[in-house]
């Protein structure tokens, strides 16, 4: 029995066992990269779990998420403060959860394919450290393979190698957003805005931030742009029930944290949104892209509650053509109202999702697909722009 070598990050590639002569098994395209510039040869998990198999475990995972997301809320209304929301929080956090049920399980399926064919008498493997836990609740920097190797039978040995931390980004900067409210603003001038108001006007809003969201006052067009800011709440939480449903020990810690960290937030964002809803006639609760935050999940899903529509819309170019659950979970089911592309996007989600609820779909065109079209009726050029079946995020390609 030969030993084995799991490689995730170039750096490990630098140090890596000593007088290794065994296989080596590149997990990620980063690794890969390393071990051809060393010119060393390697193996891939889908050389050991095929594709199409690893993708119908990826499938299979969505009725266990479904499953547990049941199993939890049921726990959670146990929670008095929590019951008195009205909100399923399991339920409203499916993305981030079907993105740990899927982190843990297919790499567990991965590393059970690769250990029954090679059968090694070590595994070398690079340590790996608890992280911090956000609302996304995905592995970031810690190895989710080391993980799932460490829930196996399985002798290890470890490399000592570390990664190299990556600069902190931020994806929203003060100067971003300010450039964000400027074309806002402009594109309400543009329309030839007055102030003109009735008396308590309803009120549409826009999310821009986790934190930050603007009310458009509107009687009907034309329309009067302010800033708002959520209001501040006292809110008596109380402790959680004990033993809410964990699978499997590899789950505890994040699941942990979404009980200690993600639910409280959710409880004090729909004490929020009443203190607005009480302040405010909204028309609607609108946002470009799904709910992507505890926080927002709670607005979006209390809002609807208290009898104010959620619209979403479309956001990339997959919709109705890949058959992603995905599409049903974290965008169709979480609104009343959804804004598409096309028609043949709405036909094609009602073909893969007819079998459960769906909100109501219209279609309103696409901004960035317009404006493509616009600049070429203006350059002349008659053929039409091309958007590939898998994504949107290239509309300038041409049709062959």
């Amino acid at each position: 029995m030969a030993e084995l070598w799991l490689v995730e990050h170039a750096a490990q590639v630098r140090v890596g066992p000593p007088r290794f002569r065994g296989p080596i098994i590149a997990l990620s395209a980063e690794a890969m990269n390393a071990l051809d510039t060393a010119g060393l040869p390697y193996r891939t998990p889908e050389q050991y779990l095929p594709t199409p198999q690893h993708t119908a475990l990826g499938l299979a995972l969505y009725d266990q998420v479904e499953a547990y997301t049941k199993a939890f809320d049921g726990w959670a209304h146990t929670w008095p403060a929590l019951r008195a929301t009205g909100l399923a929080p399991a339920r409203l956090s499916f993305y981030p959860l079907i993105q740990l049920w899927s982190a843990i399980e297919l790499r567990r399926a991965e590393l059970v394919a690769i250990l029954e064919a090679e059968r090694p008498s070590r595994v070398w493997a690079s340590p790996t450290w608890p992280e911090p836990i956000d609302h996304t609740l995905t592995f970031q920097r810690e190895s989710a393979y080391r993980r799932v190797l460490e829930s196996l039978d399985v002798r290890l040995a470890w490399v000592p190698c570390t990664r190299p931390r990556p600069p902190a980004k931020r994806a929203w900067t003060w100067t971003r957003l300010h450039q964000g409210f400027r074309t806002l603003r402009r594109r309400i001038h543009e329309r030839r805005v007055t102030s003109s108001q009735t008396d308590r006007p309803s009120a549409l809003l826009l999310h821009v931030t986790p934190d930050v969201a603007v009310v458009l006052r509107q009687p009907d067009p034309p329309y009067r742009w302010i800033r708002w800011a959520p209001p501040h709440v006292r809110v008596s939480i109380g402790p959680s029930p004990p033993d809410w449903p964990v699978p499997h020990p590899l789950y505890a810690r994040r699941l942990a944290a979404f009980v200690r960290q993600s639910i409280p937030q959710m409880i004090r964002a729909a004490h929020q949104t009443d203190r607005v809803l009480a302040r405010e006639r909204m028309d609607i609760v609108w946002s470009g892209m799904p709910p992507a935050t505890p926080e927002f999940r709670a607005i979006a899903a209390r809002a609807r509650i208290q009898g104010v529509p959620f619209v979403l819309m479309q956001h990339g170019g997959s919709y109705g053509y890949l058959d992603h659950p995905i599409h049903y979970w974290n965008d169709l089911a979480l609104c009343d109202l959804w804004l598409a592309y096309g028609e043949g996007v709405i036909e094609g989600l009602r073909r893969q999702f007819g079998h459960r609820p769906l909100p109501q779909m219209v279609a309103v065109g696409s901004s960035a697909l317009g404006d493509r079209v616009r600049e070429s009726t203006r350059q002349g050029d008659a053929s039409p722009p091309w958007c590939p079946r898998s994504s949107s995020s290239d509309p300038s390609r041409r049709a062959p």
